[in-house]
């Protein structure tokens, strides 16, 4: 999953400004296959890449959300980049799915997700729900999820990867932080991001790059223009916008931590 979000991000970064624009607009026109939804056009608007591979990943998986992302590419006359996109479909179809690799690391140490998978019938729903505990459920629910093909174990993905971030992370080995992790909710969502700016200044910031950010018209302009370096940054400077948050906007940073 990790390898997949990686190498579409570092496919949709080589398009220019215009480009990412047209890809935009196409993908906003696709009408995605039965059981998928369309994209939220909010979401769409004014996204870079980042945000777009966040948004193929979490309502599309990583097999379909390939595929869509290598359609649009042709669409719009990218048909290297396509390719591209086309090897990471068949090296992702080779690789054991997240629930193969952890099994027993899930059924033991998550906590209750099970009204949020939308994946089972009713009949499934009411055999699974009356399980005393969390690791009950999950053996309940194991037993189910050898017979689901990729689509329906990625959306569990998703539902375990919102619902228990930490224990993904983990199993994963990932060293996504706190504020990649957190990347859409923190743009849409962060207030009083002058004095964000003010205690980011000097350090990570340097000066041309705080008055760049500081010429944003709202929060989230300002937010999108300081997600435009995070990619870059080393743990340390991350670390710092965290403990900026923390300051200017603690009670986020604890909804988002499940405090």
């Amino acid at each position: 999953m990790e390898r997949a979000g990686r190498e579409l991000l570092e496919t949709l970064e080589k398009l220019g400004e215009g480009e990412l624009q047209r890809f935009t607009d196409k993908l906003s026109e696709i009408q995605p296959k039965e059981g998928y939804q369309p994209l939220p056009s909010g979401s769409l608007r004014n996204a870079d890449p980042p945000a777009l591979r966040d948004l193929l990943l979490r309502f599309y998986g990583t097999d379909y959300g390939a595929e869509v992302a290598a359609e649009v590419l042709g669409n719009i006359n990218q048909g290297a980049l396509a390719e591209r996109i086309k090897r990471l479909i068949d090296a992702v179809k080779a690789e054991k799915h997240f629930f193969e690799r952890h099994q027993e690391s899930v059924k033991k140490r998550n906590q209750p997700l099970l009204s949020g998978t939308y994946l089972l019938n009713d009949e499934e729903y009411q055999r699974i729900r009356p399980e005393k505990t969390s690791q009950e459920t999950m053996q309940k629910l194991f037993e189910l999820v050898p017979s689901w093909d990729k689509h329906q174990k990625d959306r569990l993905y998703q539902v375990l990867k919102e619902t228990n971030g930490d224990l993904v992370k983990e199993l994963e080995g990932g060293d996504w932080h706190f504020v990649d992790w957190h990347r859409e909710q923190l743009i849409q969502r962060v207030q009083e991001m002058d004095r964000v700016l003010k205690l980011l200044q000097g350090q990570p910031l340097n000066p041309e790059q705080y008055q760049s950010i500081s010429t944003g018209r709202s929060n989230v302009e300002k937010m999108q223009k300081l997600y435009e370096l995070v990619p870059s940054w080393g743990r340390e400077h991350k670390d710092c916008l965290y403990r900026v948050l923390c300051i200017t906007n603690r009670a986020l940073v604890d909804e988002l931590e499940g405090r």
